[in-house]
């Protein structure tokens, strides 16, 4: 992974909890690659991820790129496991109306999306 996006993800994580991060429980969800191999272990929807008690930001991931040119600049996703419908037009851009719900559910629990 090359520096500046080290960089770029300490940046937002340090805006998104404060600078000092006291107390804040940040994690990812949406790659769910390990959940075909192995059923039992399945990610949950976003929507109960956030019902955990102690999460504070969920990151969803992942962008894959951000300004894929092969799309007339759109981002790349993959939510594998989650959300496998694309837009026509953007064939690498996922149409995921079940996540646009549970990020409206995780920000009135008070999470950070």
């Amino acid at each position: 992974m090359n520096k500046f996006v080290l960089v770029s993800l300490f940046v937002v994580l340090a805006l998104l909890c404060g600078i000092e991060g006291k107390g804040r429980l940040v994690v990812f969800w949406g790659q769910d690659s390990a959940g075909v191999s192995h059923p039992n272990n399945l990610e949950q929807p976003l929507g109960q991820v956030c019902q955990r008690p102690g999460y504070d930001i969920v990151i969803i991931s992942f962008v894959i790129m951000f300004v894929d040119p092969r799309q007339n600049g759109m981002p790349d996703l993959n939510l594998a496991n989650h959300c496998e419908t694309a837009f026509p037009q953007y064939p690498f851009l996922l149409n995921c109306p079940e996540i646009a719900q549970d990020i409206v559910k995780c920000q009135q629990l008070g999470r950070k999306v």
